[in-house]
């Protein structure tokens, strides 16, 4: 399985690979993986009111810098439905918002500057 990012505490792998790295860390530590308590993982990508949340596109910057471009179902329509899982260790997310406010810019373009060195 590849892993497309990694630190400490998450990591970042295809959706349709969950599953058998929880099958993996059962058969070899006797328990399980997917859970919210100490020891455990899960997967944390969340849009209000969906299911089926997945990362369509991603930009990693660093080391706990990153944005992922979610996309998911609405529980109630079916409508899909997009938005943005952000992760700047020490700039809170509405300092991150405010500055794409400034810009008149998606947080997807102000991480696509960021990459550009800009």
């Amino acid at each position: 399985m590849k892993i497309y990012y990694t630190d400490t505490d998450s990591m970042h792998i295809l959706q349709q690979d969950v599953p058998k790295v929880e099958k993996a860390f059962s058969e070899k530590y006797g328990r399980q993986l997917n859970g919210k308590n100490m020891g455990q993982f899960h997967v944390d990508f969340d849009l209000d009111g969906c299911k089926n949340v997945y990362a369509e596109n991603s930009i990693f910057l660093g080391k706990k810098s990153y944005i992922d471009c979610l996309v998911g179902e609405d529980e109630a329509t079916g409508e899909v439905k997009k938005g943005f899982h952000i992760r700047m260790k020490g700039v809170p997310n509405g300092c991150i918002l405010g500055e794409c406010k400034k810009r008149k810019c998606t947080p997807l373009e102000l991480f696509e500057e960021l990459k550009a060195g800009e």
